[in-house]
């Protein structure tokens, strides 16, 4: 009989225990032709790829980046990069800071960057020259976005949005802002969706649009107050057509319309209200077969959440740290550069692509663990004389070299007879050498136990998609 184990993350919030963990899968829906047999299946998160690292050393975040077309601008530290497509990179100048936020827009021939301090700075795209806005009038910007000819810039500490002169962002007057007066909060951050400005507010958030108006065009759309604000600055993402943000209530929204609809379960809002810090929540995007997804990452916690907003799971992301742990994932900041989607790493500088059938973080090996459901029957104890899990086989590296990582690919299985306190010694069993199609993945004779969970690791170098898992079970009525 299947037993339920394929599906998303879950939280045990009782004992804070992560029962049915998906760390480094994510559930995907099957075809209509393979509805009948496997609905959802879990599937490897993709691999990094370097593309582009400048200096070969660590203590060097990605702190941003803005492609257009086959261009891509990065500031990594206090530098500024302009790269290509091809991985071909060339420094271009300095910022003030080295850490922190930075914001960064296009109004198609320029780009401008701001962290946060009293410089702003615009990068020519025809040159890749790149100066500091010298207009007096420039506000002390901590977040940027573009809509209609106009630079948006949100002033730090108060609730005034300022514009540029029309395309261009080295003009600024004093007397082109606005206010979000709709709560007495200070602006957080601002986005452009379509033909609406959004403001998000430390406890509320309003949608402006262009009127218009000659004195100033962007005003609030009526009805668009929002009583739900923003918990951190870099958490904000457009994704095809929505808005999706961390609120102020430490749970993940989504916009529907002009109101807000929270995604994140009780357990991961449990999982949040843990973490000490949660005001430097980094939000992403990237779309890999067929799914987009909401990248969410509490550098502070060492934790990244991923929301499937087509299927609407959720699952964690993990990179390879030191010493055998694992932590937050390696991005800091993604965008799509041509045909990929690139993330930048939080230290070493490093650009890589995401890749789906490269099956290790830049050489790091990645870890995939899934751990299911409680397994029992109406109190009684189980005897599990079989488990087999049903997964794709054969994928073993196609080489003669037997020591090498993914030749003989491994699968742990290891369970909890105590609701995942504490787990079994490691089961181990090969599922296929290169071509060994038709390997069977079966363990017998497990014993048996009232309240069993069973996980599987898998840390081998090669693709891993889980269908199912399958158990002879038998209850012990004595």
């Amino acid at each position: 009989m299947q037993i339920p184990f394929v599906g998303g993350a879950y939280l045990n919030r009782s004992s804070n225990l992560n029962i049915q963990n998906c760390i480094n899968l994510f559930p995907v829906i099957g075809s209509a032709a393979e509805q009948a047999k496997v609905p959802v299946s879990l599937r490897g998160t993709p691999g990094l790829t370097s593309i582009y690292r400048p200096i070969a050393t660590t203590g060097l975040p990605v702190r941003a980046m803005y492609s257009i077309g086959t261009k891509l601008y990065a500031v990594i530290k206090e530098k500024v990069y302009s790269l290509t497509s091809a991985g071909v990179g060339a420094y271009i100048g300095d910022i003030s800071t080295s850490t922190g936020y930075v914001s960064m827009e296009s109004n198609g021939t320029q780009v401008i960057l701001v962290d946060g301090t009293s410089y702003g700075y615009i990068i020519t795209i025809a040159t890749d020259v790149m100066t500091v806005i010298t207009d007096s009038d420039f506000p002390t910007a901590t977040s940027v976005t573009f809509q209609d000819g106009y630079f948006i810039v949100v002033k730090k500490g108060t609730q005034s949005i300022y514009i540029s002169g029309l395309y261009d962002g080295n003009t600024w007057n004093a007397l082109d802002f606005a206010a979000a007066e709709g709560r007495p909060d200070n602006l957080v951050a601002a986005l452009s969706n379509t033909t609406d400005l959004w403001l998000f507010g430390e406890t509320s958030t309003e949608v402006f649009y262009n009127s218009g108006n000659s004195d100033f065009p962007f005003v609030r759309v009526g009805g668009a107050l929002i009583d739900v604000g923003c918990a951190a600055i870099a958490s904000p993402v457009k994704i095809d057509g929505r808005m999706y943000w961390l609120s102020n209530t430490g749970r993940v929204c989504r916009a529907i319309g002009y109101q807000q609809q929270y995604i994140s379960t009780e357990s991961i809002d449990y999982a949040i209200a843990s973490y000490s810090v949660t005001s430097d929540a980094i939000g992403s995007t990237y779309t890999i077969d067929n799914s987009t997804f909401y990248v969410l990452t509490f550098p502070t916690a060492g934790k990244t959440w991923v929301y499937d907003t087509v299927y609407e799971f959720w699952h964690e992301w993990s990179s390879y740290i030191t010493s055998n742990t694992y932590g937050r994932h390696r991005i800091n900041c993604c965008v799509r550069l041509g045909v990929n989607w690139v993330i930048g790493d939080y230290d070493n500088g490093t650009i890589y692509k995401l890749d789906m059938t490269c099956f290790t973080d830049n050489t790091y090996l990645i870890k995939r663990q899934r751990t299911g459901q409680v397994i029992n029957k109406d109190m009684n104890r189980v005897i599990c004389h079989a488990l087999e899990v049903d997964m794709e086989k054969g994928v073993g590296i196609n080489t003669i070299v037997i020591t090498d990582p993914g030749y003989d690919p491994q699968v742990i299985l290891t369970w909890s007879d105590d609701s995942g306190h504490t787990w079994s010694t490691a089961h181990t069993k090969s599922f296929g050498k290169y071509q060994d199609y038709k390997k069977s993945v079966i363990w017998r004779s497990l014993g048996q136990a009232r309240n069993r969970v069973y996980r599987l690791t898998i840390t081998e170098p090669v693709k891993v998609e889980i269908f199912g898992l399958y158990a002879e079970l038998e209850e012990c009525l004595s």
